[in-house]
């Protein structure tokens, strides 16, 4: 479910966001204008409702679209109830929150396993 998608803090009308299904990933999609010699921060923010059962590992793949910056963050938040394990690659922790930093030439990987805090 997407929560928002903002360029440079402005929020993108929801008739100009795009979301499918393409196979079993999903595909978002928003028209982006940058002018030359410029750049732009995009910011999309989603939600994953599943039911898990811990532990469980999360992963998301960004494809490098040509003409986006080379150094990105990719933040990943979890619930209080559970605990990341295994990070790929290193992350800065904090509560509550993964913040992947790094810079990129082709595309990015991140993943983590998590388990339960409750047992």
């Amino acid at each position: 479910v997407i929560q928002s998608l903002t360029i440079d803090g402005q929020p993108v009308p929801t008739d100009q966001i795009l979301s499918y299904l393409e196979q079993d990933d999903q595909v978002i999609a928003a028209p982006i204008l940058v002018p030359r010699q410029k750049s732009v921060v995009v910011e999309l923010r989603y939600r994953i409702n599943h039911a898990y059962k811990a532990p469980f590992a999360y992963f998301f793949f960004n494809q490098k679209q040509p003409g986006t910056a080379e150094t990105q963050d990719i933040l990943l938040s979890y619930q209080p109830t559970l605990k990341p394990r295994l990070i790929t690659p290193q992350a800065d922790l904090s509560s509550q929150l993964l913040n992947f930093h790094f810079v990129r030439e082709t595309q990015s990987f991140v993943g983590a396993t998590f388990e339960n805090t409750r047992k």
